[in-house]
């Protein structure tokens, strides 16, 4: 290969793969983005759970169905 051919790769690479890489990064950050806030969903869910638990264990046993 003659070296121009190797500079106009070395120059136009970056402006194709900038493209991909930053729909890449968008694609995960919104994924991790989703699994934390699902994450602290659950979490808020099993503490709504646990404080109706000790306030009221009767009922807690009945829509858990742990005795």
């Amino acid at each position: 290969m003659e070296w121009q051919i190797i500079v106009a790769l070395v120059v136009i690479a970056p402006l194709i793969l900038f493209p991909v890489v930053f729909i890449w990064y968008v694609n995960i950050a919104g994924f991790y983005t989703m699994l934390r806030e699902r994450r602290k969903e659950k979490a808020a869910a099993k503490e709504r759970i646990g404080a109706v638990a000790h306030q009221h264990p009767a009922e807690a046993t009945a829509v858990t169905g742990k005795h």
